[in-house]
């Protein structure tokens, strides 16, 4: 896999264009030690620890206020990367960012929140109003590649969430459920997870359609966090996966 190759080649081109249709990658890392600090079988950490271990990489495709947070195939992230194998033909377009529906979407002009969810085998349609982020922006900076970075924080669901936007990209959208701040996220941290923008991509073509997860059992945000909830507690005294 050629990950390499995206760096942040890109920021120089990309960083002065006001498009509001892209294509974003971002890269996603565990927080292993902090997500197995609970989990007392040395079997169940061991498979939790293995299955951790390598990132995974989403696509966050945008257009016009609407955006859609999906996995991505590994053959999508081979070869030219900045390209993300968005070729002349709608088709390939589709298959690059990701078959179907499912995934993360969000509307910030309906606060329409969708989340097609599998948790431990089980299928959920996460359907909610679009929460709102009361984001501190602070005084704190730093360079990512070229781009100028500000550090906010806000709490989500009782956890601290750190992240790193740029105004140099005039897109209020960031990885998974997070948005609001006053340009795109680059970085992001949560105590699970780590997310890193790798590539950025603008479209000129209207054939790439965001479409909604559809998938799933039918419950609210508050109901799947207690459904989730749940199974990480069996998961932790090692009533899952065969304990």
């Amino acid at each position: 896999m050629k990950v390499g190759i995206f760096l942040f080649s890109f920021f120089a081109t990309f960083s002065t264009v006001n498009a509001q249709d892209v294509v974003i990658v971002y890269e996603q890392s565990a927080n292993i030690e902090n997500q197995l600090k609970n989990i007392k079988d040395k079997a169940t950490r061991a498979r939790v620890a293995k299955h951790l271990s390598n990132p995974s990489y989403f696509s966050l495709l945008c257009k016009k206020g609407a955006s859609i947070y999906k996995p991505m195939a590994s053959d999508a992230l081979e070869g030219d990367g900045l390209s993300l194998g968005l070729g002349s033909n709608s088709k390939e377009k589709v298959i690059a960012i990701g078959k179907g529906a499912g995934g993360i979407y969000k509307n910030q002009t309906t606060k329409e929140y969708l989340s097609e969810e599998n948790l431990l085998g089980k299928s959920f349609l996460v359907r909610d109003t679009l929460p709102v982020f009361n984001w501190v922006i602070t005084q704190e900076t730093k360079k990512i590649g070229t781009l100028d970075c500000v550090k906010a924080t806000t709490n989500y669901q009782g956890e601290k969430i750190v992240a790193w936007f740029t105004r140099e990209i005039p897109i209020f959208d960031g990885p998974r459920i997070f948005y609001g701040l006053p340009g795109l996220i680059i970085e992001l941290h949560t105590p699970n997870l780590n997310f890193a923008m790798i590539s950025i991509k603008e479209l000129k073509n209207d054939d790439v359609k965001i479409e909604k997860p559809r998938h799933g059992k039918d419950v609210n945000i508050q109901e799947y966090k207690k459904i989730k909830e749940e199974r990480i507690n069996a998961l932790k005294q090692g009533q899952l996966f065969g304990n």
